[in-house]
């Protein structure tokens, strides 16, 4: 996949993959969910046909709890904390 030598260093290489898995495990699943999911529909859809599915499951994101709670904690100028939702 080209992570070593295109993202990490080998000599820094589980040190780095397990920082970005900590970063990631911090986010909203339903959010990461809804963007894999874009990702692999990524692959087979053109430009045009890419932004729409996008943004056909991106809007309804606004919805969420998730969504409430990263505005929420961005205004209280703290971490958000997703791990109840």
């Amino acid at each position: 996949m080209g992570l070593v030598s295109d993202i990490f260093k080998k000599e820094t290489f589980k040190e780095d993959v397990l920082k970005l898995a900590k970063k990631v495990s911090e986010k909203a699943m339903t959010t990461l969910i809804t963007a894999k999911k874009a990702i692999k529909k990524s692959e087979e859809l053109g430009i045009t046909e890419g932004m729409k599915y996008e943004r056909s499951v991106f809007i309804p994101l606004f919805n969420t709890q998730a969504c409430k709670e990263g505005v929420s904690a961005f205004r209280e100028k703290r971490k958000a904390d997703f791990s109840k939702l």
